[in-house]
């Protein structure tokens, strides 16, 4: 399924569990591929910032 490959399913997912409490995934799960996802991302930003020759 493509929509498990894509951080806003998540986000979205739990959001939607937090008001209403339905999840498709579990709330665990929202939160550790969204905090995944953010660590990747960080540290990849970090780094190319730290290329930028000044």
């Amino acid at each position: 399924m493509i929509t498990c490959a894509d951080p806003l399913s998540y986000g979205v997912d739990g959001l939607r569990g937090v008001l209403i409490g339905t999840w498709q995934f579990s709330f665990a799960i929202d939160v550790g591929v969204l905090g995944i996802f953010a660590a990747v991302f960080l540290g990849t930003g970090a780094y190319m910032f730290s290329r930028i020759p000044l």
